[in-house]
């Protein structure tokens, strides 16, 4: 059996892979900004038919999840894609001392704004 946090990151997981912010989320699993910020918090239970209709919405847009259970290792991905951190940092127009402490475990990637963090995601071809 699955814990509701397990349920709210991948509620997490599944919106940030179809590329939408918490309204636009909210707009197509039929429920409230509000509501989708409480899931993903834990605040309040992910139910059953919320969680399927997300994996349903991510099949069908073909939405690549990288379940984020685990803290990536962001200095291995973008060395993967053969990337400097000045050429990350420019491609997700980030400055390149924030990409470093990321990268370093000083600042913990939640910290970004949602549009920085998904081109981060982008970028490296994960979910953050």
């Amino acid at each position: 059996m699955r814990t509701p946090a397990l349920y709210a990151t991948e509620l997490r997981d599944l919106r940030c892979a179809l590329g939408l912010n918490q309204r636009q989320f909210a707009e197509q699993i039929g429920v409230d900004r509000d509501t989708v910020n409480n899931y993903e918090n834990g605040r309040r239970s992910v139910p059953e038919p919320v969680i399927r209709l997300a994996r349903r919405l991510a099949a069908e847009q073909g939405a690549p999840v990288v379940r984020t259970a685990r803290k990536p290792d962001l200095r291995a991905l973008r060395e993967s894609k053969r990337l400097t951190p000045e050429q990350l940092a420019q491609l997700v127009s980030m400055p390149e001392r924030v990409l470093r402490q990321l990268e370093a475990g000083i600042s913990p990637v939640q910290a970004l704004d949602d549009q920085v963090r998904w081109r981060l995601g982008a970028a490296l071809g994960i979910t953050l």
